[in-house]
């Protein structure tokens, strides 16, 4: 069983490091996550919103990873791929959960990195310590159709 103390101690302890050596979360500094506002009616027969929109934004503390992507052909425009390592404080300073259930709903949100929008294709918790994982990766894709 693990102890409550030293989890605890695991969870400040990377924040600290985050937020020394990445950035601490104020404003300009950290990614802005925007959870889509599922409370709009505007559904298809499929259940998906055909205009989405997006609640006000939580900024995370987090570690970015920007890496351009270019397209097969020269005329195409260069697309970022992008993983955002969050830790699990700045999410729970957030009141955003880390069940599956939370994480499916967070994937279908929106990331602001710098100006620039992303996709969450996909959140992977990482580093298991203590019965609990301290960190949480957002893989995501660059998309210049949305505008928060």
């Amino acid at each position: 069983m693990p102890k409550k103390r030293i989890q605890k101690a695991f969870i400040n302890g990377v924040q600290t490091i985050f937020t020394t050596l990445f950035n601490d979360g104020s404003e300009n500094d950290g990614v802005y996550y925007y959870p889509l506002n599922t409370e709009n009616s505007n559904t298809n027969v499929y259940g998906e919103q055909k205009a989405k929109q997006y609640k006000d934004p939580v900024l995370l503390v987090c570690k970015s990873i920007i890496n351009p992507i270019k397209g097969e052909q020269d005329v195409e425009e260069v697309n970022n791929q992008a993983e955002f390592v969050v830790t699990l404080k700045s999410l729970v300073n957030n009141n955003l959960g880390v069940t599956d259930k939370d994480l499916e709903t967070m994937r279908r949100g929106i990331m602001k990195f710098n100006g620039v929008c992303y996709l969450i294709d996909n959140i992977a918790p990482k580093a298991y310590v203590e019965d609990v994982f301290l960190l949480y990766s957002f893989y995501c894709t660059q998309s210049r159709d949305i505008e928060v």
